[in-house]
């Protein structure tokens, strides 16, 4: 039994990949994407005839109200989940656009505009997680839209902060990135007795289990092989095919290396009734803070490059997008 199979006797696995191929190769059950796994498909050759045939249907009024440019987006966004949803029997978690991410109302917006255009192509809103960034606004968004069973996948998780909120939103799954966490913390010389992203999805299994929270907790960011055997327990990881390819090819030995550890008392329950609440805890984990605000903005990036190939628009146009992003974004946190 190679690792692959081992790991997932311990752990859902699921991959981080918007490849046909790769999919029916690793045969996991859900799959993830992400703007800068769509702009890859975008930019590869085998996705063309989709490309063109989304941005020429996005040329037609859908009486949506959004503008050609979202139209487009949205489609290529739901026809390459679509793709994919024929090749694995779960779940696609497929992300709105990361400028959303402080703006809750647009966010319930745009979640049911792609939910709607998935439904069109009949398939059901219980294989779809809407990947939004859990920012506070992002969060209220996911909680409004639970409520209409419209389930979401909450990311850029990078403290106990922001999954104590989630749960507290009753939000379907969480992603918390234990490769950029672990980045952090080395690039900044803080030192860490072990690895950081692994002690944070530890935390939240203590923390989720202790208080009865279904949110599932899906590790996410993994740099190497090592991290992903360092969470065998957690919920689900959506691991990367380079990574998910080494463990096929190891019969190594796999352990469960997580698993909730009880404590007396309980950790206490953490609520936030407000914006500033939730921003003034989360501005005391510079970790956090830092990583959620560089995440959204990375995201926002590939985002706007995909719509600048599709409408072949000039570099300069895509700067001065990303310029604005950045700004609109620093004003935020």
């Amino acid at each position: 039994m190679n690792q692959l199979e081992q790991l997932k006797q311990y752990s859902e696995i699921v991959a981080d990949t918007g490849d046909i191929q790769l999919l029916k190769l690793f045969q996991t059950r859900d799959a993830t994407t992400n703007p800068k796994l769509i702009l890859d498909a975008a930019l590869n050759t085998g996705y063309q005839p989709i490309l063109n045939k989304i941005l020429a249907e996005s040329k037609q009024d859908d009486n949506s109200g959004y503008p050609q440019s979202i139209r487009f987006a949205a489609g290529f966004i739901t026809e390459i989940g679509a793709e994919l949803l024929q090749i694995i029997p779960g779940r696609i978690s497929s992300e709105l656009d990361p400028r959303l991410s402080f703006n809750t109302k647009e966010t319930v917006r745009r979640a049911q505009y792609l939910i709607s255009l998935y439904e069109k192509k009949g398939i059901s809103r219980n294989r779809i997680l809407i990947k939004i960034a859990a920012s506070w606004e992002g969060i209220k968004a996911a909680e409004e839209l639970e409520k209409q069973e419209i389930h979401c996948n909450l990311t850029l998780v990078f403290s106990l902060i922001q999954a104590a909120a989630c749960a507290q939103a009753k939000a379907t799954l969480i992603s918390p990135f234990v490769g950029r966490l672990n980045d952090y913390f080395s690039s900044h010389n803080i030192p860490s007795p072990q690895s950081p992203g692994v002690e944070l999805i530890q935390s939240i299994i203590n923390y989720y289990t202790g208080h009865s929270m279904s949110t599932e907790i899906m590790a996410a960011s993994f740099r190497d092989k090592q991290q992903v055997l360092s969470v065998a327990g957690v919920n689900l990881m959506t691991v990367p095919p380079d990574i998910l390819n080494e463990l096929m090819k190891s019969d190594d030995p796999v352990t469960r290396k997580l698993q909730y550890i009880a404590s007396n008392p309980e950790p206490a329950l953490i609520n936030y009734s407000n914006r500033e609440e939730f921003l003034q805890a989360l501005a005391q984990n510079k970790a956090a803070y830092a990583l959620l605000k560089d995440g959204i903005f990375k995201f926002t990036k590939a985002f706007l490059k995909l719509r600048q190939i599709a409408f072949q628009q000039p570099k300069i146009k895509l700067l001065f997008s990303v310029l604005s992003a950045k700004i609109s974004q620093s004003l935020k946190m």
